[in-house]
């Protein structure tokens, strides 16, 4: 009666709350819910009564989802417990509609907006204003002008390249595109974004592998017990570093410069590692003589990147790098490979890794990742599970820390909004308004892509749910690039 509903528990008669999952609404309370306020509803389980969207009576509808987008039509065929609510096409471009022309029909925008527990007249307010400003922040727009920086700037990342790097998880790896190399989104992206810069490198790849037919560019073979792969909080950029568990250890990476019948121009490549311990290895390739590296020589601590071994005189279409870590056990970590076209110039780093949150990077990892002309976050997802359950409060600070480097650097800054599976609930929206924010911060540096416009059942392959219900489909890849591209004004 009074529209006050508490969003975990699904309640309208307005009982105490209780914790999430163990509530299940009376039969008077879905009797209440259905009277003329909304038309049916999808139940995931009880705490998913959320978005009940008294908002959408600012557009005269009464609207409910699960997920993202509300049956608009009245097409509905299904009754109330443990039911599926018929979402279409039309009901899309309906809602689509009813929020002035956005291109973001998700519900989730139309809750609690205030994270009050409740739905009020101050969310309405917050929804207005979010209508209001949504022709700035959602990335939908041709932004040329970032194009035109990376042509004309001098600016470059730590290593003296005109870089755009990319942080991420197993969304920004690319986690069930397959050819990671060639199918994921970011990968899409860089060959569009290589295509206008004139540039063929492949930039930086995670030594991290993927299981369930994802690959990436090389293969990485060693003898058991003799490295073992740390990640996550490792202060380096991609959060992945091999480290030698004995000496003389062996690490063996092979790269086909034809795989897949396609050319890939690697000319060259570096070796990141971390420097400033008392560890030594050596590289060769193909078994020529190999090159000493003392990593005390480097004073660039987790940082710190090898010559460049320029690889244009070999003939071999394949290419054997083998590392031999010469002093003691956990002496040495190489910490990823950059593969190049040319010793320098434009180059896009993807530094995401499966697994990873915003929270497992240090102050310092930040600041270095952001000196670079363009930086693209799509951290958040792992931050929000129970997996790693970040507090707000750390994520907020380190998305401040990105912010003000970005700002310190005069680096522009892409927040991408890839929380798809957490937008019903309070703590969600709360990560998600954070992302938004940080980009808000950055004033005319920032921007904010929210790929929660794409339909969810074209990006996500719902059929292998819930494994799924986090990582794009080869074909979700695909649209991923398109819609950054676009962003860009690539074609």
């Amino acid at each position: 009666g009074d529209n006050s509903i508490t969003l975990w528990n699904g309640t309208v008669n307005n009982q105490a709350s209780m914790s999430k999952g163990e509530y299940t609404p009376t039969s008077e309370e879905m009797t209440q819910l259905g009277a003329g306020f909304i038309k049916k509803v999808q139940f995931e389980a009880p705490y998913y009564v959320t978005s009940i969207v008294k908002a959408a009576n600012l557009f005269g509808i009464s609207v409910y989802a699960g997920h993202d987008y509300g049956n608009i039509n009245g097409d509905y065929t299904c009754e109330w417990w443990g039911s599926t609510t018929k979402i279409d096409e039309e009901d899309t471009a309906l809602l689509r509609e009813y929020l002035v022309g956005s291109k973001s029909p998700s519900i989730r925008y139309m809750s609690d907006l205030d994270n009050d527990g409740v739905l009020s007249s101050k969310d309405l307010v917050r929804l207005k204003r979010y209508i209001s400003d949504r022709n700035v922040v959602v990335g939908d727009q041709n932004h040329p002008e970032l194009l035109e920086l990376l042509k004309t700037t001098d600016k470059t990342d730590i290593y003296g390249d005109t870089a755009v790097n990319v942080v991420g998880d197993s969304i920004s790896q690319g986690l069930n595109s397959g050819e990671m190399y060639d199918k994921s989104w970011v990968s899409i992206f860089k060959n569009a974004l290589n295509d206008e810069m004139n540039s063929k490198d492949l930039g930086y790849a995670s030594l991290n592998a993927l299981d369930n037919g994802n690959s990436e560019i090389h293969e990485l073979s060693y003898a058991e017990g003799t490295w073992a792969k740390w990640s996550f909080w490792q202060g380096t950029l991609g959060q992945c570093n091999y480290v030698n568990k004995t000496e003389n250890a062996t690490l063996t990476v092979t790269v086909d410069r034809k795989k897949g019948g396609v050319e890939r121009n690697i000319n060259g490549f570096y070796l990141y590692y971390v420097g400033g311990t008392e560890g030594t290895f050596t590289v060769s390739v193909n078994g020529e003589t190999p090159v000493t590296i003392n990593c005390n020589d480097s004073q660039d601590g987790n940082f710190a990147r090898s010559q460049y071994f320029d690889l244009s005189s070999v003939a071999e279409q394949n290419i054997t790098i083998q590392i031999v870590a010469t002093s003691a056990a956990e002496t040495v970590k190489i910490a990823g490979i950059s593969y190049r076209n040319k010793e320098t110039g434009f180059v896009v780093n993807n530094y995401s890794l499966s697994g990873v949150a915003l929270q497992c990077y240090s102050e310092d990892a930040l600041k270095k990742i952001a000196q670079a002309p363009i930086v693209i976050l799509t951290l958040g997802t792992n931050d929000v599970t129970s997996y790693y359950n970040t507090e707000i409060a750390v994520f907020q600070k380190q998305l401040d820390v990105l912010v003000k480097a970005c700002k310190e650097n005069g680096s522009k800054l892409i927040v991408g909004d890839v929380i798809w599976n957490y937008q019903n609930n309070p703590r969600g929206f709360a990560f998600k308004q954070a992302l938004k924010d940080a980009a808000n911060a950055m004033g005319e540096d920032g921007y904010f892509v929210d790929f929660n416009d794409i339909p969810i059942n074209k990006i996500l392959d719902l059929t292998n749910a819930p494994y799924e219900y986090y990582h794009p489909s080869a074909a979700g890849h695909a649209l991923m690039a398109q819609k950054m591209m676009n962003f860009f004004g690539l074609k």
